[in-house]
Order: structure tokens, then C-alpha cells, then sequence
């Protein structure tokens, strides 16, 4: 009989009453999982001093976190299945568990460490291009909170590096597919194929930033089925507890170096910790101690000496053991069981144990203490005694969904809460619960202006032991997050800071019960605004938005990477304006939802939406930051150069030259050009290699993007941004017209996805460009980004060889000369899936049109843009507007230090505006990054990996839209963030201590 049965009444369709709550994690079968996490959680909204707009900003130990959480290097350890054997030989064994896989990192938001977006993929072992999924589901918008933190400060371990903490959650719409593990398919057969129970135990986490390790830790988990009636962020029926346990010493090895009885007093004086469980069926006990005992030093589990499970029945005052002695010191246990005990229950103890409470205890033959209790059985001869080391906790109350409510309700807007109250693993029917309010770390009662229950205080379960209670904020709130409170009652600093968020304690007891309890909290974070923050339209940026913006400003120092939210004229720019109005409207639960912390009230979102419709300064429409540009002198060819003639370009010998091609490099899509005998396949080769080729581009200019210093040289950095976007449009058109024809297009793929450095661009285009990745130069620009954009001058084609060059537009020339002539020889090319079509993912944008394609005359229209918005309409005519400036003259304004503007009603020149370049506003980032030259173990090597890891996650989620999924390419924007933060951050990492170059984006497809 395995976990997925229930013993319940049932009327009418109503559940009425189980007399076991079953399906969890701890049921067989389940799959054990062991590897490493990283919580990369920005800390900086600690410290007072980073709130009021500070002038400097108190560092914190991770000021720059990225907030992403996710499981490293973690696979499938073992499995247990449904007739309780457990094995590693398992197919599924050795089997990969990823994250949000084609999705952006999750992100894990303080306090009480909650984790929003997250999915789980457990995928084949071996492969690392698009690998096999054997099975995947999200975790739903409960999430996971890790609010079980157990302080194994022992053996001069301290602060977070010393705790562990617990964390569970269902795994929602599931996914199966073809696998050959009798593990899975009997999960999949006792689930129902529904939902899925996952608990994982963090521990080890690293807080030393001079390490490679830094915020990275250790995680050992379980998954298993999930069923009705289970608390979502509590597993077991039933809980161990050290409530009730005096505060002993306990003998110990005297090697030992857990030094149990010189633990910090500061800390809980539990030297062990809560450990959940039930019993199985009908004869097995399931007891998950994988947070409950403490660890020494090394993160070795301590020697508590000989431990046993047991209880003392009714009338008794002596502890009958059950099952054998556990094996928790052997090597490796941990790992192998991820800490779950499981014992087959004999004679008469299932009984046994559904009226008495279960023990943890320590076995000796010495009675140390009067604490120590006689064991009622003999051992060969030898009286043995046992001292209690957990008890049981008859009445377990919990919340049955979210365990963190992280609220943004306007007043007096109701939250029905439902709890889960059991009786040794039984429904608590008609119990009585009070409903308190407290702040976090003070049992204080709080006045009732802040959190209000709703009619009353008490509460009663019903037949399936639930109870329920309604509480809603009330105006005004008065109540700064705890660790403001006792400063801010006599510190000046306090003026201003935003008070609209409050954290609060709901903790229960239960009625008229002489039986110990055990509640886990309801913890609250609420954001909203008091009445005098009603704020009234026109909203502007000095008087509404900028005082928020502002304070996230300092607080979340990473944003800097993507845009300078103290700042009007970045806040502005269409792409962040995009960007803001994208991010803050997705679901609360998304990964990419902006702010990542979750704290901004529903007002204040209210008013930044509004305002980003009319992003109006202030009313009086003056604009305090503006800045004097500096003269500069301009190079000749620039101030000499004006366009208007067919001459124009007689200053780009150079450029010419790159665009050279001998017949022995020509590929057969060529010769079918020449000797117009094109078909649908080298139609479908020559579309696949425009794809490539706008691909090459994207790594590049990337490159010398992130390679510019937060603040500096903004107006190339913003020419620099806009030509990847286009970039990127581009390769989506050129995927949007093979579609069309038939094909599939390929991304994620080592034989698609570019390498530097390299001689050429895919499709023959600019043979001898020799394209390296370097931080952003004037030279750099010179010679690389104006060659690959570089405008053929004429199309001029001879008898003996239509192709003697190629650039860019003339390969789209020739694209579009192959799809003129199969219609005209009348065959119906574009029989692609018309539902395939891509859409372009940014709402009003101003970098161009992604144009469904379902004829020629579509495709025609998308190859024109391409080919316009690389190198201009004509040689004499750059297609000038701010907007739509072709990629060539963008990056020739740079070169120059001047924007192109029209001198004359047919000529144009670099006269405009200064562009300043600052070289000293660049990273000094080593050419050509690769993997090689990164020590092991570094900070350079984890920060490189992390950026590898988004890049790959990126090409995974363009290909799963290129794959017939379009309305995934919304995913790529969130990706596209996470890429970004990651390539400032290996902008700005030292590679070594010596050389001071710093790491650089790793775009090498494989990495091992």
C-alpha cells in the first residue's frame, strides 16, 4: 500500500474527515537529490544609512546581488521506491536537476528568504545541448520560503555561514515524458501524474567575497508526491521538536570538536532542531532529519553518540525503543538519504505510535544524568538509558498555502488565511485557536492600527482540522520594518525614509489543551500607503516619481547595470521606458517582476505606470539635470566628409577591401545564384546562414556594451544598444521568413552559435574581417563594427562572376533574388505554420517593424528593413532620422564625436551634437574572452560561469520560440535582463590580481 491512499469520509462530494493526512516528500517512492545552490541576494537594504538618499553608500556583504537563486551542479543521488527499498542504480540516477530552464534565474527576496518563478527540470546527465527532459513543473505562485532556520553555530561556526534552513513547496503542472526509470514512472503512477512534493535543506552558505564560492552554498533534497491536505511550506504529519526538552548538556565524543556544550549563547539554546515526519502505510516511519542535527566545523554531522527512535507508552515510565540504531555517521548518509530516516515498524508499535509520542534519544550504558531514562529493553545482560533529544508536539498548527504573505492590498482589502491543526498526524477536529499579532522578534502585542483580524480572535477547525481567519490592513500603519524601529524612534536619519512597509508576526495557541503545541507562524509584510500619500495627477518626475525611484536607487545598486533609476534622462530613454512599463506590470510571481523585492505598494505602482504614459519632468518643465557638453575636436575625415554624392564613401578603401571573395570560398547557394538554379533547400541554407550571420553581430557589439562603464559615455552606449536590438530583430526576421519556407530555424546549437576570433562572418560576408571581441575603442569601432556594417556602394554584377564581394546587404540581395525567382517559376515556397510567425516582444519601440511573413512581398518588405537599417537606403543617403539612423552612421558618430545631421536639403554631415568617448570610462577587459587563463575556484571563474550559464539560457529560450512556440519570446526579454547583469559583473571582476584586465563575457558555446 503505498502513500497516495487516503482513509476519509465523504458526503455528497465533500471531504469531510481522514483519519491519516497522507502524501508528502517522506511517502515512498521518492528521489533524492544532492548538489550545490547560490543565493545571491542583495543585502544593502540592511543598513539605515542606505535609506534618505546618502551620499555614500554602506556597503553591506552583498551591496551588488543579483537576488537570482537557483540549484548548481545538483543531480539525482538515489531513489526510494514504492516497497521502501532504497537504490542508486536507478536510471534516473546521476541525472541532472536544473532551474528554469528557457526562463530567467529565480530570485529569492528577503526576509524570510521567499523564492518567486522557480521551475524544476530533471534532465539527462550527459547532455548540454538541449537536453532530454524527463520530467518538469513550477512552483506555482506559493513559491518556496525558507523560514526553517536552524543556528548549528557549533565548532566556532557563525552568522548565516552556521545555519541550515528547510524549505518546501509543491511542484505544479507537471510534465512527463519518455524515461526508462521504474523510479519515475511509479512517482508519476502514485501522483496521479498531479503534483509533486519537493523539499530541499540549504547548508555551508559562503560569505567570504575574497572566495570562488561567494553566496554559493549546499543544498540535499527529496521530491516526492503531494497530495490534498498538505501544507505547502510544512512537510509531515507529525513533528519533532525540541520544545520540550531541558536544556541538558550531552556527553559527547571527546575528540568531537562539535564543542555542543560551548555553543554560542546568543544563539538558540537548542542543539538540535525540528525534524517533521509520519508514518507510511501501515508500517513504516518517516523521519526527515536532514535539518535537525547539528554539524561541527568542517560541516560534518556531530557525534551525539548512539541515537534511536523511541517512545514511552501509556503507564510506562521507561522508553521502549523502535527499530535499529541509526546510521547518521557513516560516510556519506546525508547525501545518500537526503537525511530521511525510514524504519519498517514491527509488532504492535504502528498502534503504538498513533496514541503516544514519538522520541528522538541518545543510548548509553552510563546513566550521566537524572535526565537519562531507563530503556525498557535488555541488552545482553546490560541495562541501557536514554536520554530524550527531540519530543514530539502533540498539536502541530500551520498555514496549509502561503507561509509569507508579502501583501500590496490597499485598506481594509481582506486575506482569508486556512490552517492545518493535527493531532499526532490526525485531523484536529473542534479545536480552539487565539489569533495574536506581534513584530518579528518581539511577542508584544502591537496596537490595532496597523493588522486587524477580522471578526475576532478565536478560531475553531473543522471536521479535516482547518480553521480559518480574515485580516486586512487598516490606515493609518505606523509600524517601520523591526530593524528601523529602535533607531528610528531618536535618529534623524529616519526623517523621510519610506514607511510604507510593515512586517508583523500571526501566531496562534490553542485553547484548553494540557498537551504541548507547536505553531508556525503566519508572517506578514504589507505595502501600503497611508491616506496622505494619495497622490493626484498630473503625476510628474520631481514630485511623485523620483522620491521613489531614488530610494530603490541606493538600495538596489545592481539596477545600475540596466538603467540609473535616480536619473531622469536614463529613466526616459524608449528602451527603459519599455522596460519599466514591461516589467512592472507582469504577475507578482514572475521572476522578472520589477522591483525584484516585492515591496512597492499598489499605488505607487498605480502612479509609476500612469507616469511612464507622459513621463513629464515637472510641471514647470525644468529639467535640473542638464549638462554642458564639452567641445571637442573632430577628426578630419569626419568634419570633411559630407554626404550627398555618389563619392561619399571614397575615404573607405579599407572597408572595401574586407568584402573581397574568391571563388574557392564560395558556397553552393552561391553558385545557384550565379547560374540562377536556386531551390527551396539552398533557399532554406541561405536563411539558416542569415540567421548566423545576424547572430555573429549580437556577441560583439554586446561585448563592447557591457564594456562601458556605468555612467560613462552614455550617448555611445546608447547607439551601441540600439544596434543590438536591431540585431537581434534582424535575426528574428530572417527566422520569421525560414519559418515561412518551411524550415526551423537554429540557434542552440554548437554548430550554429558564433566563436571569436574569427576571419569573416557566416554566409561569406566580409571574408577578411577579422571580428574579435575587445572592449568598446574608437579603433575597435573603426575597424570592426564599421566593417561589418559597411553599405556596398553599387550592385554592379559581371557576366562572368554576379558575386565579386559581399556585404551584408548584398547577401540579403541575393536571399532575396532566390525567393523572386522560385515564384516566378511559379512554386509556392511559404507553406510554413502561418501560427509560427514571431512577434517582436517590445511594445512601442522605435527599432523597427518584425513583419509576419505568409508571400513574397511580406518577406521582401522584411529583407528592405534589414538591409536599410544596416547600411542606409542608398551610398548618398544614410535614412536619417534620431530613430532610424542606419547601423554604419551610428557607429561612424561615434568615430566621429558628433551626430550626422542634415546641412542641406540633400546633404548630411557629423556637425551635430557631441558624442563624447572617454576611453577611461571603459573596463579594461582582456580580448577575446575565453574560459582559459580563469583560475578554478575563483571569483573570476564562478562570475564567468554565471554569465555563460544566462547566455546559454538565452539561446535555449530563442530557440524554443524559433521552435513553434512565438509567444515565447516574451521570454527572452527577462533573459536578456539577467545577461546584462551578469556582463557588468564579469566587466568588472579582475581576472587576476596582477594583470588588471578583468574576465569579460565567456560567449564560447560549451563550456566544459
Amino acid at each position: 500500500m503505498n502513500a497516495a491512499s487516503y482513509f476519509c469520509v465523504t458526503i455528497i462530494g465533500t471531504l469531510y474527515m481522514c483519519n491519516v493526512i497522507v502524501g508528502s516528500y517522506l511517502d515512498y517512492p521518492r528521489i533524492n537529490f544532492v548538489g550545490e545552490f547560490r543565493a545571491d541576494t542583495n543585502t544593502i537594504n540592511n543598513d539605515l544609512c542606505n535609506y534618505n538618499m546618502p551620499s555614500t553608500v554602506c556597503k553591506d556583504f552583498d551591496s551588488l546581488g543579483t537576488n537570482e537563486f537557483y540549484f548548481h551542479k545538483a543531480s539525482i543521488i538515489s531513489v526510494v521506491y514504492e516497497n521502501g527499498t532504497l537504490s542508486d542504480q536507478d536510471p534516473i540516477v546521476n541525472a541532472r536537476l536544473i532551474n528554469n530552464l528557457n526562463r530567467p534565474p529565480p530570485k529569492m527576496v528577503d526576509p524570510y528568504s521567499s523564492v518567486y518563478g522557480m521551475s524544476v527540470h530533471i534532465v539527462e546527465e550527459s547532455a548540454t545541448e538541449n537536453p532530454h527532459v524527463f520530467v518538469e513543473g513550477t512552483y506555482g505562485t506559493t513559491g518556496a520560503s525558507y523560514n526553517e532556520f536552524y543556528g548549528r553555530g557549533i565548532g566556532g561556526l557563525q552568522g548565516d555561514s552556521a545555519d541550515s534552513a528547510l524549505g518546501l513547496s509543491k511542484i505544479k503542472d507537471v510534465s512527463w515524458y519518455v524515461s526508462n526509470s521504474l523510479a519515475l514512472q511509479q512517482l508519476k503512477d502514485a501522483s496521479g501524474g498531479g503534483a509533486l512534493s519537493i523539499k530541499s535543506m540549504l547548508y555551508d552558505y559562503s560569505l567570504a567575497k575574497s572566495e570562488g564560492n561567494f553566496t554559493f552554498g549546499l543544498v540535499v533534497g527529496s521530491i516526492g508526491i503531494s497530495k490534498l491536505y498538505e501544507a505547502v511550506n510544512f512537510g509531515g504529519q507529525r513533528l519533532l521538536s525540541f520544545q520540550s526538552i531541558a536544556d541538558t548538556n550531552i556527553t559527547v565524543d571527546n575528540n568531537d570538536n562539535c564543542e555542543i556544550n560551548k555553543r554560542d549563547p546568543s544563539r538558540s539554546k537548542a542543539w538540535v532542531y525540528k525534524a517533521p515526519f509520519q508514518i507510511n502505510a501501515e508500517d513504516t516511519l518517516s523521519v526527515d532529519l536532514s535539518n535537525a542535527l547539528p554539524y561541527d566545523s568542517e560541516f560534518n554531522l556531530c557525534n551525539l553518540g548512539a541515537l534511536s527512535f523511541g517512545f514511552i507508552r501509556s503507564g510506562s515510565s521507561c522508553v521502549e525503543l523502535v527499530g535499529d540504531e541509526l546510521d547518521y555517521l557513516s560516510l556519506g548518509w546525508m547525501n545518500r538519504t537526503s537525511g530521511i530516516v525510514d524504519i519498517r515498524l514491527s509488532g504492535s508499535h504502528y498502534d503504538d505510535l498513533l496514541s503516544n509520542d514519538l522520541l528522538l534519544v541518545q543510548v548509553s550504558e552510563v546513566k550521566y544524568s537524572e535526565s537519562f531514562l531507563d530503556v525498557c529493553e535488555v541488552f545482553t545482560g546490560h541495562s541501557h538509558y536514554a536520554q530524550k533529544v527531540l519530543q514530539e508536539i502533540q498539536y502541530y498548527v500551520r498555514p496549509m498555502e502561503y507561509s509569507v504573505y508579502r501583501l500590496q492590498k490597499d485598506f481594509n482589502e481582506n486575506e482569508t488565511v486556512q490552517l492545518l491543526v493535527t493531532d499526532r498526524g490526525r485531523p484536529a477536529q473542534n479545536i480552539m485557536l487565539n489569533v495574536t499579532t506581534s513584530a518579528p522578534g518581539r511577542p508584544i502585542p502591537i496596537p490595532a492600527n496597523g493588522i486587524v483580524i477580522v471578526d475576532g480572535d478565536s478560531i475553531e477547525t473543522d471536521g479535516n482540522g482547518i480553521a480559518e481567519f480574515t485580516f486586512h490592513l487598516q490606515d493609518p500603519i505606523d509600524y517601520p520594518r523591526p530593524y528601523l524601529k529602535p533607531l528610528c524612534s531618536t535618529n534623524s536619519l529616519c526623517t523621510g525614509i519610506n514607511k510604507d512597509t510593515q512586517e508583523y508576526n500571526i501566531d496562534f495557541k490553542v485553547f484548553n489543551v494540557e498537551e504541548t503545541f507547536e505553531f508556525e507562524p503566519v508572517y506578514v509584510i504589507a505595502f501600503s500607503d497611508p491616506s496622505n500619500f494619495n497622490y493626484r495627477e498630473p503625476y510628474t518626475w520631481v514630485d511623485h516619481v523620483q522620491p521613489i525611484f531614488q530610494q530603490y536607487y541606493y538600495l538596489y545598486p545592481v539596477m545600475m547595470t540596466i538603467l540609473n533609476l535616480s536619473d531622469y534622462s536614463s529613466v526616459v530613454l524608449p528602451q527603459n521606458i519599455n522596460l519599466l512599463n514591461y516589467s512592472m506590470s507582469l504577475d507578482f510571481y514572475d521572476p522578472s517582476y520589477m522591483p525584484v523585492t516585492r515591496d512597492l505598494s499598489p499605488l505607487k505602482q498605480k502612479v509609476i505606470l500612469k507616469w511612464l504614459e507622459d513621463p513629464v519632468y515637472s510641471l514647470n518643465n525644468t529639467n535640473c539635470k542638464s549638462v554642458s557638453q564639452p567641445q571637442l575636436e573632430l577628426d578630419p575625415v569626419c568634419e570633411n566628409n559630407q554626404f550627398g554624392s555618389a563619392e561619399t564613401h571614397s575615404n573607405y578603401e579599407y572597408y572595401k577591401s574586407l568584402t573581397e571573395i574568391s571563388p574557392d570560398k564560395l558556397q553552393q547557394w552561391h553558385f545557384d545564384a550565379m547560374y540562377k538554379n536556386c531551390t527551396l533547400g539552398t533557399l532554406q541554407q541561405q536563411l539558416q546562414q542569415a540567421i548566423e550571420l545576424e547572430f555573429a553581430t549580437i556577441p560583439l557589439y554586446l561585448t563592447g556594451l557591457y564594456s562601458i562603464a556605468d555612467g560613462c559615455n552614455t550617448e555611445a552606449y546608447q547607439l551601441i544598444r540600439s544596434v543590438v536590438m536591431q540585431e537581434m530583430l534582424h535575426m528574428s526576421q530572417s527566422a520569421n521568413i525560414l519559418i515561412a519556407v518551411g524550415g526551423r530555424p537554429l540557434v542552440d546549437s554548437n554548430h550554429t552559435a558564433p566563436s571569436y576570433p574569427t576571419l569573416g562572418l557566416p554566409g561569406g560576408v566580409l571574408p577578411k574581417l577579422n571580428v574579435t571581441l575587445k572592449k568598446a575603442s574608437l579603433e575597435h569601432i573603426r575597424k570592426v563594427y564599421l566593417g561589418v556594417e559597411y553599405p556596398h556602394e553599387t550592385h554592379v554584377a559581371r557576366e562572368d562572376m554576379v558575386i565579386t564581394n559581399s556585404t551584408i546587404g548584398q547577401f540579403y540581395q541575393q536571399v532575396n533574388n532566390c525567393m523572386s525567382e522560385l515564384t516566378a517559376k511559379g512554386m509556392n515556397i511559404f507553406t510554413g505554420n502561418p501560427s509560427h510567425q514571431l512577434k517582436w516582444p517590445w511594445k512601442n519601440n522605435t527599432y523597427g517593424t518584425l513583419h509576419a511573413v505568409h508571400n513574397l512581398s511580406d518577406a521582401q518588405q522584411g529583407i528592405e528593413e534589414i538591409i536599410i537599417q544596416g547600411e542606409g537606403a542608398s551610398p548618398i543617403n544614410p535614412d536619417y532620422s534620431r530613430d532610424t539612423l542606419a547601423h554604419f552612421y551610428k557607429f561612424e558618430e561615434i568615430v566621429c564625436k558628433r551626430e550626422l545631421i542634415n546641412v542641406s536639403a540633400t546633404q548630411y554631415a557629423y556637425k551635430g551634437k557631441p558624442i563624447p568617448f572617454l576611453q577611461q570610462g571603459v573596463w579594461s577587459m582582456r580580448d577575446n574572452p575565453r574560459k582559459h587563463g580563469i583560475l578554478p575556484d575563483t571569483v573570476a571563474h564562478f562570475e564567468a560561469k554565471a554569465f555563460h550559464k544566462a547566455y546559454r539560457n538565452l539561446l535555449r529560450a530563442v530557440q524554443a520560440a524559433f521552435d513553434g512556440n512565438p509567444d515565447k519570446l516574451q521570454e527572452t526579454v527577462r533573459v536578456m535582463e539577467s545577461l546584462q547583469v551578469h556582463g557588468k559583473r564579469v566587466m568588472s571582476t579582475p581576472i587576476d590580481g596582477s594583470s588588471g584586465e578583468t574576465v569579460g563575457p565567456v560567449f564560447d558555446y560549451v563550456w566544459e
